[in-house]
């Protein structure tokens, strides 16, 4: 059964496209399993770590691991006069990056249900909308949500620390924001949170567990290697017999492992 266009959707479509019919986008793009290969030039709208929504046309053949929309175009949308960029550039109105987003799920890894993805009105190109280019990638964002409030807390307490060259302070809240991540991470994908909240061995290293166990590290490409060394400086930092065994002052260099995560994830 059709889902019903939305009263605003189909507003913002007779203002800026009245002139052009429209199919939805079920009906012009090829289905797509994962494991498959996503052939160059597809629009994608792909989950990142950093709490986004990026729309990209990929610049080689990339392999499906499950966590983005891949839009293929069948031939009807060709046939149409429908292209990536084009479709690339009408969902980069501000109108329809709004509609997505309000729909969105996730802290960490955003996500769109397929349903509504698949039943957006697509206007076919007319000569006045078909040549429009954009840059080869959009980013969608969210309003910031708990998980952003806390670590963005942390985190000026992060760089107060780090101007004043307070090293030790500065790793243990570095980890603490990572565990904040993990954490929602793992909720984004359903993990049940009373499970989490059971564990009375849930920290830093045990959610490196859960990661590695569901195979996140492979399938989103994080830097696991560097959060796995953030855990062993922290642990160094907080837990006394590791501190004295080990003596030594943090130093500058050993945050470097936090800013890998910093960018995959963002703050």
């Amino acid at each position: 059964m059709d889902t019903p266009v939305d009263s605003d959707y189909q507003s913002f479509l007779d203002m800026n496209f009245r002139k052009s019919k429209s199919e939805k986008l079920i009906k012009l793009i090829k289905p797509i399993k994962t494991g498959d290969t996503i052939p160059k030039d597809t629009l994608v709208i792909m989950a990142s770590g950093d709490g986004t929504l990026r729309l990209k046309i990929l610049d080689k053949n990339t392999p499906n691991k499950g966590f983005s929309t891949p839009l293929i175009l069948n031939n009807y949308a060709i046939g149409k006069g429908i292209t990536p960029n084009y479709l690339h550039w009408f969902l980069s109105h501000d109108f329809i990056k709004e509609y997505l987003i309000s729909f969105a799920t996730g802290a960490v890894l955003l996500r769109i249900p397929k349903s509504i993805i698949i039943n957006l009105l697509v206007p076919f190109p007319t000569n006045q909308t078909k040549n429009h280019v954009l840059s080869n990638e959009t980013i969608i964002t969210k309003t910031d949500g708990p998980l952003k409030k806390v670590t963005n807390r942390f985190y000026s307490d992060y760089l107060v620390n780090i101007k004043n060259q307070r090293y030790t302070t500065a790793i243990i809240l570095a980890g603490a924001i990572t565990e904040a991540i993990l954490y929602q991470l793992l909720l984004d994908n359903d993990i049940d949170k009373k499970l989490l909240e059971k564990d009375s061995n849930l920290a830093l290293g045990k959610l490196i567990d859960y990661v590695k166990l569901l195979k996140f590290d492979k399938t989103l490409g994080m830097p696991i290697d560097r959060i796995i060394e953030l855990k062993k400086k922290r642990n160094s930092a907080i837990h006394i017999g590791l501190a004295i065994k080990e003596e030594a002052d943090l130093k500058e260099e050993d945050i470097k492992c936090f800013n890998e995560i910093i960018k995959f994830f963002g703050i």
